[in-house]
């Protein structure tokens, strides 16, 4: 069986678990000290932080629809602790993580403006309250974005990790989250909410994922990315290209007018996984690489 496939048969929060950041397929780094290894944990982890509040919002709205009800919920209330876990990890530091305490004023203050809005997004997840989820969940996601603004300017130009393996770890881990954000408005909309609204949104997110995908293959200037430096990944890119256009065939439907039926909705909540999970794995070469 491919690994891919019997890892998605497992619960989807097997792929991220607190206490081991790296998959396998991307283990060993090599003549990093441990400042260096700290700070491109920290910049994978706060940006896993964005997609978790997006992968919370969308189980709950797929809850709502009965699609998968049962996995749905148990990923709710893990990817929940997840998030609580890793806020706290992120600022005190974690052994298990070799993540080394945060002394940066300017982090420590960005992950508190996290933990603020967090409070309110925290107790409506775990109640199952979509109205608050639905309002709530972007407050969170710019707080945490503007948390690995920080941690990318201070670890990334302060010199512990150099810009382009920063910006490359940033914004490859942007791609989880949009993976996330682009199922949660297409579900948004198959329940009836906000339903122009998240069309709208949805087309931002389908333009801005494909745009940064193509950006980590080819190198931007404008988002601090050099070309692809390895095989490895190229190779990774253009699987997450051909899995996208699979998701993306399910979305344009809904971004050019339909409204997305339960069927549509179950069959997104499948396709979105494994974006998500090659996404991850981009994201988990370019932290384990030197530099």
């Amino acid at each position: 069986m491919h690994i891919r496939t019997a890892l998605l048969m497992l619960p989807l929060l097997a792929l991220f678990p607190a206490n081991h950041a790296t998959p396998v397929r991307a283990q060993g780094a090599v003549g990093l000290d441990a400042d260096a290894v700290s700070a491109k944990r920290k910049i994978n982890l706060a940006g896993r932080q964005r997609m978790l509040t997006q992968f919370m919002a969308k189980a709950t709205c797929y809850v709502s629809l009965g699609v998968d009800e049962k996995a749905q919920i148990s990923e709710v209330y893990s990817t929940h602790d997840l998030f609580e876990q890793t806020l706290g990890d992120l600022a005190k530091g974690s052994t298990e993580l070799k993540l080394l305490p945060e002394k940066d004023p300017d982090v420590l203050a960005a992950i508190d403006n996290v933990r603020k809005d967090w409070v309110l997004y925290s107790r409506a997840v775990m109640q199952g309250d979509l109205k608050t989820i639905i309002a709530q969940n972007v407050v969170v996601l710019g707080a945490s974005n503007d948390a690995v603004t920080v941690l990318q300017k201070k670890h990334g130009a302060g010199g512990k990790v150099s810009p382009e393996i920063a910006a490359a770890i940033n914004i490859s881990g942007r791609q989880r989250m949009l993976s996330q954000k682009a199922s949660k408005e297409h579900c948004l909309m198959a329940a009836g909410q906000d339903v122009e609204a998240n069309r709208a949104n949805l087309k931002g997110t389908i333009a801005l994922f494909e745009a940064s995908l193509r950006a980590l293959r080819d190198g931007d200037k404008s988002m601090g990315l050099a070309p692809a430096p390895a095989k490895e990944i190229l190779d990774l890119i253009k699987e997450g290209e051909e899995e996208w256009l699979k998701f993306r065939e399910i979305l344009d439907r809904a971004v050019k007018g339909a409204k997305p039926s339960l069927e549509e909705a179950a069959t997104a909540a499948r396709l979105n996984t494994t974006v998500l999970e090659i996404m991850n794995d981009i994201v988990e070469l370019y932290e384990t690489r030197g530099g």
